[in-house]
């Protein structure tokens, strides 16, 4: 992965990687040779904690500072989970997964266990603090990120990702989606949810650009839609959101979004594609997908493109994947109901205390 952004920053070094718009409107850009110089400070001041192949836990919000900081963390081969300041579990996740040193963002952390070691400074507007917990750092090889299940379908679980296993799917809908330098790439899923690592690393490895906004904007879903295509010099081609987040728009203004707007692409997973989307008109120019996944075979499984009207389905499987429907008895089945199963032999994730050499393939 890191091969793929490094061709990427060398190949689009004066062209912006990152745009970011706050409440007023304020757009400030960054190039992919500032993301290359940050990332450069991020190393100097984390390489004498880092030990190979460890995790950090990352807490923060969506900032400009986050492609240059996991850049820096694939430099040191070492993995990264994203924190919820909120959640009575992040102490929990920080024991068990083994995370020495969390790097804060615009907030303080309160943590228990933690404190605090030091401050990476990267201009006079931006700095980041560095945390100690008292947590033994336990070694995650060839894991790019960790992610953990919500825990709403059984028990929770901690899902490490192999750099295979996420290069993979960012290979394969690069390709099926045709994402370019020229794709302007909304930067806004909940960074502890891993489709959020979809749109990063598809704007990092293709020389894209991200668009963030602040906190304050994706709070607000009207100040939101404004900002995404009403902002001038700011084209949005492809946007990644689950229902439930879309459908805080007013049906108007998503019909307008479909029919006028800048997009190329929507993605719309992680919850059941909403029928009425299918009800409305939709610019030619626009291309509308149902994307399905699981977290323990991160990110994607499947992808639907649905031409207006049509029915609703989970569409092709997506590069390194397989699947196998089973019933009764956890019997293949070929006709009739069942339950889907995904896996795959290449793209690997590991469950909670896996190992590579514990595991059955397909995993």
């Amino acid at each position: 992965m890191l091969q793929c952004i490094y061709g990427a920053i060398n190949k689009y070094n004066i062209e912006d990687a990152i745009i970011y718009c706050n409440e007023t409107g304020n757009i400030k850009r960054l190039k992919y040779k500032d993301v290359s110089v940050i990332s450069n400070v991020f190393f100097a001041n984390l390489k004498y904690l880092s030990e190979d192949s460890s995790c950090f836990g990352l807490l923060m919000d969506h900032n400009v500072l986050i492609p240059s900081l996991i850049i820096s963390l694939q430099q040191l081969n070492c993995s990264f989970l994203f924190l919820d300041a909120v959640q009575s579990e992040t102490s929990w996740l920080i024991g068990t997964i083994g995370i020495k040193y969390i790097i804060a963002y615009n907030i303080k952390c309160n943590i228990p266990g933690t404190k605090f070691l030091f401050s990476i400074v990267v201009d006079l507007e931006k700095s980041c603090d560095v945390y100690l917990s008292d947590s033994k750092a336990f070694i995650h090889k060839n894991i790019n990120y960790i992610v953990h299940t919500s825990g709403t379908t059984g028990m929770q679980k901690v899902v490490r990702v192999e750099n295979k296993c996420i290069k993979s799917n960012i290979n394969c809908l690069r390709n099926r989606l045709q994402v370019t330098n020229a794709d302007t790439i909304y930067f806004g899923t909940t960074l502890t949810f891993d489709p959020s690592m979809i749109e990063l690393y598809l704007a990092l490895t293709t020389g894209a650009k991200l668009f963030i906004v602040s906190k304050v904007v994706k709070k607000n879903p009207a100040l939101l839609y404004k900002i995404l295509f009403y902002t001038k010099a700011v084209d949005i081609t492809f946007l990644q959101m689950c229902p439930s987040t879309l459908l805080l728009w007013r049906i108007n203004d998503i019909e307008n979004m479909l029919q006028y707007s800048s997009l190329r692409v929507l993605l719309v997973g992680g919850e059941d594609f909403p029928i009425i989307l299918q009800k409305m008109r939709r610019s030619k120019l626009l291309k509308v997908y149902n994307i399905y996944g699981i977290t323990e075979l991160s990110c994607w499984s499947f992808l639907a493109e649905l031409n207006e009207g049509e029915e609703i389905n989970l569409g092709n499987i997506l590069d390194d994947t397989v699947f196998e429907i089973k019933g009764e008895n956890c019997k293949s089945v070929n006709e009739g109901e069942g339950e889907l199963f995904v896996g795959s032999f290449e793209r690997i994730c590991y469950l909670d205390n896996e190992r590579s050499d514990t595991i059955d393939k397909p995993v």
